[in-house]
């Protein structure tokens, strides 16, 4: 009687651990405390955890109206109240009043913009994309009023620019972002 043998291989199962400690070593450098930043957390009011739920709070929202965008595309106000993306706003300043779409949208996009200041202003430097620091390097508040992102809050928080300018030159941007989004739908659409 012959009797095959079957060769066996081992699966090496420390790369996927390897990966994931790397990728937690990778969020720890960027997000872990240095000596200074521990003497400044001491003073903090609102912690950590707390700007980071709301962070996941706003952005478990826009999953949600992104999810639910089939059964809102008739209600255009109600999907820019869940998740503001350009599109939608597009699709909202076609079809509502212009007083109605400034008031839903407007305060929605400034909802999340001192989450990404307080969370630029905490972890500094190594928290922004190398590119936002070099908009708020080269632009400053200009920048933030031109582009008034996560990214470039972030920065400027990292920055240690006074956050009422900030939030100012953030506002004035939105609003402008807003602003050109309905006027330029209304010329296109003919309104």
């Amino acid at each position: 009687m012959h009797t095959a043998t079957v060769p066996t291989t081992t699966v090496p199962t420390t790369l996927p651990i390897a990966r994931l400690s790397g990728a937690v070593r990778w969020v720890r450098s960027r997000l872990a405390p240095t000596g200074e930043d521990l003497e400044e957390r001491a003073g903090w009011k609102i912690k950590t955890r707390w700007i980071l739920g709301g962070w996941a709070a706003l952005s478990a929202v826009s999953m949600l109206g992104t999810a639910l965008t089939p059964a809102l595309l008739t209600l255009p106000l109600v999907l820019i109240a869940f998740t503001p993306r350009i599109p939608f706003l597009i699709l909202a300043a076609t079809s509502v009043n212009p007083v109605a779409f400034f008031c839903v949208a407007v305060p929605r996009m400034l909802l999340g913009d001192p989450i990404h200041l307080a969370l630029g202003r905490r972890y500094g430097r190594r928290f922004v994309p190398r590119r936002a620091q070099w908009v708020m390097q080269r632009f400053g508040l200009f920048g933030v009023a031109l582009r008034p992102t996560s990214k470039i809050l972030a920065a400027a928080g990292a920055c240690r620019m006074r956050t009422s300018r900030v939030l100012a030159a953030d506002a004035v941007g939105t609003i402008g972002l807003l602003v050109t989004i309905y006027v330029t739908t209304g010329r296109v659409i003919g309104r």
